[in-house]
């Protein structure tokens, strides 16, 4: 299933999918954390964790089979390929906890997003109002 399209690997289609989702999904945490686009980015920012998350686990379920098929050129403990790829899956591996992580805390949090925007801006338990407020 994660082997090729049209002769070319998947893992090579795929992992530029990952490269773009995955970015766009930290900017868009970012900006969850401006109370004007709060309520505007939390359902984008789970659909967009939720493609970063599965374009990154069909990535490393592809690269697998991409690094079965190329057993033979990346073993030896001399082969400076084979050390990139062993780092290179780690390195994926880490990233596909992070955005499991990522997926499941705003998802589940969706009810925090709303108390949070019900505060109002003259509450003295506004973060605004209580830095600013000169007594």
């Amino acid at each position: 299933m994660f082997g090729e399209i049209n002769g070319l690997p998947v893992h090579a289609l795929v992992v530029h999918a990952a490269v773009i989702f995955t970015p766009i999904a930290a900017l868009l945490g970012i900006g969850l954390w401006l109370t004007k686009w709060r309520m505007r980015l939390r359902w984008p920012l789970v659909a967009v964790v939720a493609l970063a998350f599965a374009t990154v686990s069909v990535a490393v379920s592809s690269g697998k089979v991409l690094r079965r098929a190329l057993g033979s050129q990346l073993a030896g403990t001399d082969n400076p390929a084979g050390k990139l790829v062993e780092h290179h899956k780690v390195l994926a591996e880490r990233l596909w906890w992070v955005l499991l992580a990522y997926l499941l805390v705003p998802s589940s949090s969706r009810c925090c997003f709303r108390a949070w925007t019900t505060i109002s801006p003259h509450s003295p338990w506004h973060l605004s109002s209580r830095c600013w407020r000169s007594s």
